[in-house]
């Protein structure tokens, strides 16, 4: 099996291909898994997150990038990790 890339999530080639099994190949979380090498875990994940986006097959494979992203919600925990919070001026002195 291939080393999991530390911090990185997946590539969008392969929630694509992911995706497409899903819908077009109708394949079953582990068949898929397998299929594309990683956890079936993660398959029901983007199982799930399709699932309340309310996407179809058709919808996704016009969709470009970083809209599904954006609909899907990956990566939102990375996003929300480094939030930096401004300190209250008007208290400093």
């Amino acid at each position: 099996m291939a080393r999991k890339r530390k911090g990185k999530g997946l590539s969008m080639r392969k929630i694509r291909e992911v995706l497409r099994l899903m819908f077009v190949q109708g394949m079953g979380d582990r068949k898929i898994g397998r299929s594309c090498v990683i956890s079936h875990v993660t398959v029901g994940k983007y199982r799930s997150k399709v699932a309340d986006a309310g996407l179809t097959y058709d919808d996704i494979e016009v969709m470009d990038d970083c809209k599904l992203i954006r609909l899907l919600k990956i990566g939102s925990r990375e996003a929300t990790r480094d939030v930096r919070y401004q300190p209250e001026w008007e208290h400093a002195e």
